[in-house]
This record gives C-alpha cells, sequence and structure tokens, in this order.
C-alpha cells in the first residue's frame, strides 16, 4: 500500500479561488492538538506524488503531526502553482497562496491543530510556495523548509505571459536586489502585520540547471533581512559529506535563517535523509542525524 492510498480530500476548506485540492494524511495516535505540516509539490506533480516519493508522511507517523498536501486542478503544460500573480502575493487578495492559507484556517478551526506549532515544505514549485506562504502568511506559520525555490515575489511579473507561470530570467538567477529591496517586497505583501515572522531553512543543489543556484543567494539576503539578521552566517558546517550549511542567529543565539547547499546537488535536490533535518529545524527533535 503506498501512503497516498491514506489520504483523504477535505472539500469546502474555505475561500479557494484557483480551485486547489486539499488532501489531508492523519496518522495513528495523533495528540489532542497536533502540530500541522504542510507539504507542496512540485511542477506537474500532486500530493499522491509528494506523499510517496518523500519522507514526510514518514516523518508524520514518527512525529505524529497531521500532513496537509495542496495539489493544483488546473491543466497545462507547467501545471505549477501561482507563486507570482499580484493576487497571490498579496495577504488575502486572492491566488494559489489564499487557497492553502484556506486550508491551515481550517485545520485549526476544525481539526484541533495547535496553531502554534504550523510549518510548510515544497520543493521546487513547491519551495517557491513554501516561500511565498512564509511572506503573504506570516502569521499561520512558526517556520518553513524551501527546496530549490526562488525569493518571495521575485518572479513578478511572469514572463513571457502572465499564463506562463514561469519567469525565464528569475529562473536563470538573473533578478539581483538588496537584501533591503527583498525584505520590503515581503513587507509590502501585509504592510499591517507587526508580529514575529517564521524561521526559514533553504535548501538548493549548486548544479541546479532548472532553478539556478543564484536564487538561493538572493532568498538568504531576503529572509535574513525580513528576521533581522545579519547576511554574514554567525555559524558554518557540513552536516553531511556534500552539504554546506550556514546558519544565521540573532542576537540571543537563535536560529532565525538556516542554508544548506548540496555540493554537486541538481535540481530535484530533495532526497531521503533530509526531511530528519527539516524536522530538527521545526523542532520536532533535538538532537538526532539519519
Amino acid at each position: 500500500m503506498n501512503a497516498s492510498d491514506k489520504l483523504v480530500e477535505i472539500k469546502n476548506f474555505g475561500p479557494n479561488p484557483t480551485n486547489l485540492e486539499c488532501w489531508m494524511y492523519k496518522p495513528e495516535g495523533l495528540p489532542a492538538n497536533p502540530p500541522l505540516v504542510v507539504g507542496i509539490h512540485w511542477c506537474t506533480g500532486s500530493a499522491a506524488a509528494f506523499i510517496n516519493t518523500t519522507e514526510f508522511g514518514k516523518m508524520a507517523d514518527e512525529f505524529k503531526y497531521l500532513a496537509i498536501f495542496p495539489s493544483i486542478t488546473r491543466t497545462g503544460p507547467c501545471k505549477c502553482f501561482d507563486v507570482a500573480s499580484d493576487e497571490s502575493i498579496v495577504h488575502d487578495a486572492g491566488g494559489d497562496s489564499l487557497g492553502i492559507a484556506s486550508m491551515v484556517r481550517f485545520a485549526i478551526s476544525n481539526l484541533s491543530v495547535d496553531p502554534k506549532r504550523v510549518f510548510v515544505t515544497g520543493h521546487s514549485s513547491g519551495g517557491m510556495t513554501t516561500q511565498l506562504m512564509l511572506g503573504a502568511y506570516p502569521e499561520l506559520f512558526v517556520a518553513g523548509s524551501a527546496f530549490a525555490g526562488v525569493p518571495f515575489a521575485s518572479w513578478n511579473p511572469y514572463e513571457p505571459t502572465p499564463d506562463s507561470l514561469w519567469n525565464e530570467t528569475g529562473a536563470k538567477g538573473k533578478i539581483i536586489k538588496t537584501g533591503q529591496e527583498w525584505g520590503d517586497m515581503v513587507r509590502k505583501a501585509y504592510p499591517e502585520y507587526s508580529g514575529p515572522r517564521p524561521r526559514v531553512l533553504l535548501w538548493h543543489g549548486i548544479d541546479d540547471d532548472v532553478i539556478f543556484f543564484q536564487n538561493f543567494n538572493e532568498s538568504i539576503k531576503q529572509w535574513t533581512n525580513v528576521l533581522g539578521v545579519a547576511e554574514d552566517p554567525t555559524e558554518q558546517d557540513c552536516p553531511e559529506k556534500t552539504w554546506i550549511r550556514t546558519s544565521f542567529k540573532d542576537y540571543e543565539g537563535n536560529v532565525k535563517v538556516q542554508a544548506i547547499a548540496v555540493e554537486n546537488g541538481p535540481h530535484n535536490v530533495l532526497v531521503d535523509g533530509m526531511a530528519i533535518y527539516v524536522m530538527k529545524f521545526f523542532g520536532f527533535v533535538k538532537d538526532r542525524r539519519k
């Protein structure tokens, strides 16, 4: 039996302007107020593909969190998430981001999810959407982990057309800004918000030839600015042989941004052994290796 056979679709979960599907994975033995992890698939992917080919279903069984997997219903050659329309990059304005936010709000209101333990992760288009959700809906998430993504709102406007859901200049890492400029783009998404911002974990393959590695560097500039820490890392190590991990801490020593570059890593950088590090960053486990 595949893990996807245990997925249950949730319907009528709230405002959903782009008709996303919401699939839930509920492990046995959940606590009364479980954490929630949202897992977001790549272009041409699905909720079933995400849970079957990553370790996040297995992690849900082990660490007893509820998992929700948004899935695209739009057709087209890319079948990607909308990460940069004028609607999606603004808090409660529409787009895919509002549909995913509705899933989270539904889980908190109707499934007894602990609102202080809500997390998001995804790969490629899902990695971009992870950064989208952290920027547009900071009040909903404690932390996020983005694999092979791009900075928040960096693909606005899409090119060559608004319907392409793509930005070739951005994909090639040619959109360069200062940390302040990147940070202002996040703050513009929800200017009334003054609460705490979610912590960010970034992953990228150095040899990524789809979403070029410079996007990783630009994302570091963006999120260190948003979270008020210096762009210069406070710590660097190699938790695995080909991983270069840099940590960016606040004055109290708390890691606000962490970035892992994978030497010789391709675009499909998310492989077995990484999810446990995400769990550690999310606070599910204090000290553990794969």
